[in-house]
């Protein structure tokens, strides 16, 4: 495989870590190594995304600007920074006054989120739900969808076209996260520069099918709200002026109304030029965001939101994957779950792992477009089945995976030090938290890679 290094990708230019390199092959495009042997329980990437949304389906309950559950804070003694201003009173929620559609779980979180919010973002959300433009009958799902895309493009109108960019201070914007300067951040520029999966009626025509109907109902939301109000004043036959003023001539109430006219048409002309900049974007946008976002999930095995962290989409898939995600709001960190080789790609898994080769790679076409080649899909033995088995959480229904607290000096993997093997080692679900108590060798006996 043509493999060669990426000067220091732009996302990466500003975050230092020894862990991880970026690469770069023709077949399987931008993706992360291990920059040297990695212990268990390494800690190889923290970063925040750039954009997190609440499901539509529970976006009473959950927060939009931390992603996190609205009740949690009401029953919580917690003392993150975000929970320590509460909304306790269900009667005086936090919510956008202007679209309805956003609600938040704290004055400080409202007073982060609302000044962005507030423009663009805010009425195209509020046409959400208005029953003329849902000829689709879309369902919840796509909703969180629309919702996604209408967010992004809000910001790229008015960061790149009305160059009228929102800054965020990164430093004193913290969700309760005690090391959020740890947290590598992503700007626009990184969204738009992601892969896109091409979708087409020949390799998934149900989703090619639905992507268009995205594609026409985002683009009659952007132009009720960019256009719709200016062709209906270009198209009356005249400017209303003040017809009771007896001393202006015919011929320069005539005037005024050509240049009142031509002043319309030539605003309407620039939003039209601006409008089509943003539709042209809709497509590409849908196909990145799909391959792309992250679910962020409850204990319940809800799904609460969605967020598009691009520092994140470097890790490719894998049906037994040497790293775990841990994902908490909009804040994800990325840890090693057995000793990985220099040099290996660091993968994680884009599904639930405890199904079938056939249940795996069906979800991964539907929603990824991809078939999946890793070494447990082409072992024809039970080998990888058994490795990777050992780390599904026990817990029932839960889908989560057993990762290390701590980082585990490699050096133990020698077996000379017989402390360290006989030391017990915690481990805790990415998902419900449960802990299972193991010794070294759980570790043993990593399939040979293929």
């Amino acid at each position: 495989m043509d493999c060669r290094d990426i000067d220091n990708n732009k996302i990466f230019k500003t975050y230092y870590n020894k862990n991880i390199q970026l690469k770069k092959s023709d077949t399987e495009g931008r993706y992360l190594i291990a920059a040297k042997d990695i212990s268990v329980g390494e800690v190889l990437l923290k970063c925040k995304s750039f954009y997190g949304i609440a499901s539509d389906q529970y976006k009473k309950q959950v927060c939009y600007q931390c992603i996190k559950p609205i009740e949690q804070f009401s029953s919580s003694s917690s003392s993150s920074s975000c929970q320590s201003q509460k909304s306790i009173d269900n009667n005086n929620v936090l919510k956008c006054d202007g679209c309805n559609e956003v609600f938040y779980c704290s004055s400080k979180c409202k007073s982060l989120n609302i000044e962005q919010h507030k423009h663009y973002e805010c009425r195209f959300i509020k046409k959400l739900k208005v029953p003329s433009f849902n000829k689709f009958k879309f369902q919840s799902d796509s909703f969180t969808e629309v919702r996604m895309i209408l967010g992004i493009l809000s910001r790229y109108y008015m960061d790149k076209i009305l160059n009228q960019p929102f800054i965020v201070d990164e430093i004193n914007s913290g969700d309760g996260i005690d090391d959020e300067q740890e947290y590598l951040t992503n700007v626009l520029d990184d969204v738009f520069d992601l892969v896109e999966n091409q979708i087409t009626d020949q390799n998934n025509k149900g989703a090619k099918e639905r992507v268009d109907e995205l594609v026409e109902f985002i683009t009659d939301i952007l132009y009720d709200v960019l256009l719709k109000g200016l062709k209906a004043k270009l198209n009356k036959k005249s400017i209303s002026l003040s017809n009771s003023n007896s001393n202006i001539q015919e011929n320069e109430v005539e005037q005024q109304q050509q240049q009142q006219q031509q002043q319309q048409l030539e605003k309407f002309e620039i939003i039209e030029k601006q409008f089509n900049q943003l539709v042209k974007l809709i497509r590409p946008l849908i196909c990145k965001v799909r391959c792309n976002q992250f679910g962020i999930w409850s204990k319940k095995d809800k799904c609460l939101g969605v967020a598009v962290s691009p520092s994140s989409s470097y890790f490719n898939h894998s049906c037994i994957p040497n790293c775990a995600d841990i994902r908490d709001g909009k804040y994800m960190k990325f840890i090693s779950l057995y000793p990985i080789k220099k040099g290996t790609p660091l993968c994680i898994s884009y599904l639930d792992l405890d199904r079938t080769k056939e249940s795996r790679n069906e979800d991964l076409k539907l929603g990824y477009y991809f078939e999946c080649r890793c070494q447990r899909c082409l072992d024809t033995t039970d080998q990888c089945d058994n490795w990777i088995s050992k780390f599904y959480c026990e817990t029932q229904k839960c889908d989560g995976l057993y990762y290390s607290i701590t980082d585990i000096s490699s050096s133990s993997s020698n077996h000379d030090n017989d402390e360290t093997i006989d030391k017990d080692i915690k481990l805790i679900c990415t998902y419900c938290d449960r802990i299972k108590i193991v010794k070294y060798d759980f570790f043993d006996n990593q399939p040979l890679l293929l």
